[in-house]
């Protein structure tokens, strides 16, 4: 049984979760700019326990590179001990996050396939043309796009863009797209290069 001292405790750590969780698409959303890292290393960690219930690990240790504006976001270590480079982002509507901020209705109907298909190649083209790349050298440099979008989390618009080839790319060796519910038999899409 949780003492007074514990219980307050709870509370406090529970009153930061919802102050730091977003209600629009939130599944993965950590809302503090100064934090930024603790989502990002978050999603890294869900797609990491997610490639190794599939027998599919080819990084470990993941970890944030801190506040730096520079990418990557996270770094990890392969099999053999190399660094593995990722970005993260996410792919979300962001109309309905300020609609929602403002307890306004939402769009719900499913984004169009061509819009979804622009919606990724920016943010792979975004991170797969960074400015400057800071530490390494990596092995490996990976993109996490990671959704909790509902405008996205249709069957039929995933199956689409299980169809679709993404490369080539120049930086970016392997791109997996995150999503927090789905009829499969796993979270994550590799998408083809």
């Amino acid at each position: 049984m949780l003492d007074d001292k514990d219980m307050s405790t709870e509370r406090e750590e529970w009153a930061t979760i919802k102050k730091n969780t977003r209600q629009h698409a939130g599944c993965f959303s950590w809302t503090s700019d100064r934090h930024r890292h603790i989502e990002e290393v978050g999603v890294v960690q869900i797609l990491h326990e997610s490639l190794e219930k599939c027998g599919m690990v080819f990084f470990h240790s993941p970890k944030s590179r801190g506040d730096s504006k520079y990418p990557p976001d996270c770094e990890a270590l392969s099999p053999n001990g190399e660094r593995v480079g990722i970005e993260v982002t996410e792919l979300v509507d962001s109309d309905s996050i300020k609609a929602s901020k403002c307890q306004r209705h939402t769009q719900q109907e499913p984004w169009s396939k061509s819009y979804l298909l622009k919606e990724l190649r920016t943010r792979i083209n975004t991170k797969d043309n960074p400015p400057q790349v800071k530490g390494g050298p990596y092995s490996q440099y990976l993109l996490i796009i990671y959704c909790d979008e509902p405008r996205v989390l249709h069957y039929d618009l995933i199956e689409y863009i299980r169809s679709i080839k993404f490369g080539p790319t120049k930086l970016l060796n392997r791109i997996f797209f995150l999503v927090s519910s789905n009829p499969w038999d796993r979270p994550f899409i590799e998408l083809e290069l």
